[in-house]
């Protein structure tokens, strides 16, 4: 088809000198032509299109887009001029209409990479990942060499949580065009969020090479140097960056997040501030600043300054992340998973993502959500190929998951993954092999893992192993030795600092039901039998006859690491509070001892004032075993938390009041007001609400019943 006019000699010759006038930049004589072609011939499509790129290059968008809808007006099958709308529509914020005349292209030229990649471009700026994906794979291929592909690429991969990926295509682009510092600044970022540091340094120096100017070169080199924990050498980047651009948001959001890493909260918000002064737009400094308060313990302000982050950008997945954190730390579950799964919507995978809904919805009891999560969390880190400790910490919350509702074939596979076994440099069992039922002549070393209550828990299984004709050794702790030396199915006894027997076989005492093939609760042994000295029974009678006479009822009220300490605290933090106990053992004529491991300076004599009575201190006998046994046989009743304590109660054939805390351990199973594992003990449970009143209100009536009516009455 001919350009209108295009047989117009001098046309073609003003045509001609205005684009010598572009070449060599005289925007104003060439536009100065263009215009006087149009005065002659209105409908000059060429004059139209060049006009329009040269108001766009002076910044005048809405008069470019005029000119370029005159121009695919004149000439709608000319893509070029359909392309370069797109893009100037794209530039002045006008996305949809933008997609629209790119896909207009594609109808006349399925193939026109250049269309589909700008198509990619809107859709990203958009928040359409997928489609954005979709038109670079396309872009790509029909033409494989731009280099501006391979990075608009890259990153849309890495806002899909596809790191990797990200970082090859960032490495393509910067092989077609090596002086492309763009493409080294975000490949040094992409390269720092996959904790590839010291290469991530290196790419953003590499950008300074070409250019010392950029800005975003200091500001990613600095960001790589707080992941690093060189925060005085990132503080000096960033103020050589300030030198530059002395009024630069990001570089004050850069030094807000070097105190912030330092937990110089008080810094961190100043710069923060600063930030926002600069640009009032800056929804990550709203988020930080979130971030920051949260640490202070400052919720409510937090909580504005994420939702500020959202106001000002919809698609901010970490500000939505960050707000379902802190609502599942203030027990605020449902709400936690509200924000969990808008965070999820936008960046389908992001694994942190999965990890915080699957720990939400076991808080929720929704156990079946949780496993899902928790089995998504596997698959990607089985996907990209990394077996760290958060994909090892995923099967072994997996297993929890299993364990707790009886599904015991699947929760022994994924129980293989528990820290304790991960940590161990020994060589162990293969962990595909069942041992069979005619062991005779076979040699086993088992060692104990985990604590001592875990160690009592799963040695129930080594009568089996013993009677299948296994030969065993069995390494303790010094603090158990003697107990264990009365064990029958012990054939020799160690020590962990003395030499080892030469076996078949290596254990952990947790892969016993494993590899004995426990899978349903009919094949569940007792606990291990345990025995007790008389002379330290003969002993106990004397120091319990001076303190008071009979019932005799222990108590404990914390067990497992304190809170600070722990990975995921309600999971593995057990405790309730004493002004809550006091107040379901009150009223009771029991003679109280107090038989907490460890306890804080005061917490009995506090114990004894709300009980209005007094409480007996025989924490010692938690460094002497053989003295606790000799106790727990003597006591009547023994109320408190999981913790050693109640393995050995249920070693001696006796039972207790176990408090359960929300969400329970596995081994009390998720429902009922008993466990399989410890048949006659009494379960009360804390409600998902953490309320401990329903619970401790059972407790007391059994209490009353037992002293008045049952075993104590006179």
């Amino acid at each position: 088809m001919k350009k209108a006019g295009s047989a117009n000699p001098q046309v073609k010759k003003n045509l001609l000198a205005a684009s010598q006038y572009l070449q060599t930049g005289n925007w104003q004589a060439a536009a100065a032509l263009y215009q006087k072609i149009l005065q002659n011939q209105p409908q000059n499509a060429e004059a139209w299109h060049f006009l329009g790129i040269i108001a766009a290059q002076q910044n005048k968008l809405a008069d470019a887009i005029h000119c370029l809808q005159q121009a695919t007006t004149y000439a709608p099958k000319i893509t070029l001029y359909q392309v370069n709308l797109g893009i100037i529509l794209r530039n002045a914020g006008q996305l949809q209409a933008a997609i629209a005349v790119q896909q207009k292209v594609l109808t006349l030229d399925p193939k026109n990479a250049s269309a589909h990649g700008n198509i990619a471009v809107c859709y990203y700026e958009i928040g359409e990942l997928d489609k954005s994906a979709a038109h670079y794979k396309l872009a790509l291929q029909y033409n494989t060499k731009s280099p501006d592909f391979h990075s608009n690429y890259a990153a849309t991969l890495l806002a899909q949580g596809h790191i990797e990926t990200a970082i090859r295509h960032y490495r393509t682009a910067i092989d077609l065009q090596p002086n492309f510092v763009a493409a080294y600044i975000s490949l040094s970022h992409a390269l720092a969020c996959n904790n590839q540091l010291d290469e991530s340094a290196q790419m953003a120096k590499k950008s300074l090479q070409f250019n010392p100017q950029e800005i975003g070169a200091h500001i990613n080199l600095a960001e790589t140097l707080i992941k690093q924990q060189k925060y005085d050498e990132a503080v000096e980047i960033l103020q050589k960056a300030q030198m530059i651009e002395p009024k630069n948001s990001s570089i004050y959001f850069s030094l807000g997040n070097v105190y912030k890493a330092t937990e110089d909260y008080d810094k961190a918000i100043e710069y923060y501030q600063q930030t926002l002064q600069l640009n009032p737009n800056h929804a990550n400094a709203h988020n930080n600043l979130g971030l920051v308060f949260q640490a202070r313990i400052e919720f409510e302000t937090a909580i504005t300054h994420y939702q500020q982050a959202i106001a000002l950008n919809p698609q901010h997945v970490e500000a939505y992340n960050n707000l379902g954190t802190l609502f599942n730390d203030q027990n605020e579950i449902p709400q936690a998973i509200v924000y969990f799964e808008k965070a999820l919507a936008l960046r389908p995978q992001q694994v942190d993502i999965y990890e915080n809904l699957a720990k939400a919805f076991r808080l929720q009891n929704e156990l079946d959500n949780s496993l899902f999560y928790y089995e998504k969390t596997i698959a990607y880190y089985e996907k990209i190929g990394q077996y760290d400790i958060n994909y090892e910490a995923a099967h072994f919350s997996k297993a929890w998951l299993h364990l707790i509702q009886g599904q015991f074939l699947a929760g022994w596979q994924s129980y293989q993954y528990r820290p304790s076994r991960v940590k161990m440099k020994q060589v162990l069992l293969d962990n595909t092999l069942i041992l069979n039922k005619y062991l005779s002549g076979q040699r086993f070393l088992i060692s104990r893992e985990q604590g001592l209550g875990d160690e009592l828990f799963f040695l129930r299984f080594a009568p089996e192993l013993k009677a299948r004709g296994a030969w065993i050794a069995y390494q303790c702790g010094r603090k158990i030795h003697s107990i264990f030396a009365r064990q029958p199915w012990v054939d020799q006894l160690l020590l962990e600092d003395e030499p080892l027997p030469t076996v078949d076989h290596r254990l952990l005492v947790a892969d016993l039901p494993l590899f004995l093939g426990m899978e349903s609760r009919e094949q569940l042994p007792p606990p291990l039998s345990l025995s007790v000295l008389p002379e330290k029974i003969a002993a106990m009678q004397v120091r319990l006859e001076k303190i008071g006479k009979p019932p005799y009822l222990g108590v404990t009220w914390q067990a497992g690491g304190k809170i600070a300490e722990k990975g995921d605290a309600k999971a593995l933090y057990k405790e309730i509070e004493l002004a809550a106990l006091a107040k379901s053992l009150s009223s009771l004529n029991y003679t109280f001892l107090a038989l907490q491991r460890n306890p804080e300076v005061g917490e009995i004599n506090t114990l004894a004032d709300l009980l209005e009575q007094p409480v007996y201190d025989f924490t010692d006998l938690n460094d002497n075993l053989e003295e606790m046994l000799a106790l727990l046989y003597l006591l009547d009743e023994y109320v408190g938390v999981s913790n050693t304590n109640m393995h050995l109660i249920a070693g001696l054939g006796k039972t207790a009041h176990v408090l359960v805390p929300y969400p329970p351990e596995w081994r009390w199973m998720d429902a009922g007001d008993e466990s399989p594992w410890f048949t006659g003990f009494s379960v009360y449970r804390q409600m998902p609400t953490y309320d401990w009143l329903p619970a401790l209100q059972q407790l007391k009536q059994k209490l009353t019943y037992e002293f008045n009516d049952g075993f104590f009455s006179v």
